[in-house]
């Protein structure tokens, strides 16, 4: 068990996927912390975020998203998104949100060269190279107009980076990538934000509505 000297935000934490000793927390006061994940010592000066945000949440843990390799660190607000490298604590790029009522849930591709963000009150999804933050492409939700309605919305990415689960309220959209058309009719589930890809990226587990999987 980890003490940080402040709170940890709920869900605002995450370890790389490919690299277990990097763990990533965010504290109630803004501060983010990049730690070694067997020690909870951090490796690095403290970062702290551009704009208090406390209260909103997105990203894969809460509203922080660490890249596979741990090498970015990625936290926002209902504008921006903010990546920073944790080899450096430097601020690499901002990526800013556009379109009436923009938000965004984020997620980094697996091998972490990209990001996708969530655009256009969830009507689009763009990804984005990192740390550049120049566009690779743009891609429209495709989902039902009822869908679209609520503001529970998320990504997911198969573990090769060729698709991107799109998901609001009680439905989702798988589309490839490139060029980020849709690949085959709007998936219902059962209300949540859990997705899992079978290790080859051929098959996707939700929630149904049901209550079981699908």
């Amino acid at each position: 068990e980890f003490s940080f000297g402040s709170p940890v935000r709920p869900y605002a934490w995450a370890i790389a996927d490919k690299n277990e000793r990097v763990l990533a927390v965010e504290l109630e006061n803004g501060t983010l912390l990049v730690c070694d994940a067997l020690t909870g010592q951090p490796t690095r000066p403290a970062i702290q975020r551009p704009n208090d945000t406390s209260g909103w949440w997105g990203g894969t843990h809460g509203d922080l998203s660490l890249s596979a390799d741990g090498r970015w660190l990625a936290t926002g607000d209902k504008q921006s998104v903010w990546i920073w490298s944790t080899g450096t604590g430097q601020l690499a790029t901002t990526l800013a949100y556009t379109g009436r009522n923009a938000w965004g849930q984020y997620a980094f591709a697996p091998d972490g060269s990209s990001m996708a963000t969530v655009h256009k009150g969830g009507r689009a999804v763009r990804v984005v190279a990192v740390p550049e933050g120049t566009l690779v492409t743009e891609i429209e939700a495709n989902l039902p107009s009822e869908l679209l309605a609520a503001e529970d919305r998320w990504l997911r990415f198969s573990p090769d980076g060729m698709k991107v689960l799109v998901g609001a309220a009680d439905g989702a959209r798988i589309h490839l990538l490139p060029p980020g058309k849709p690949a085959g009719i709007p998936i219902r589930y059962r209300r949540g934000d859990d997705a899992v890809f079978s290790p080859d990226g051929q098959r996707c587990a939700l929630t149904s509505p049901d209550g079981g999987v699908r």
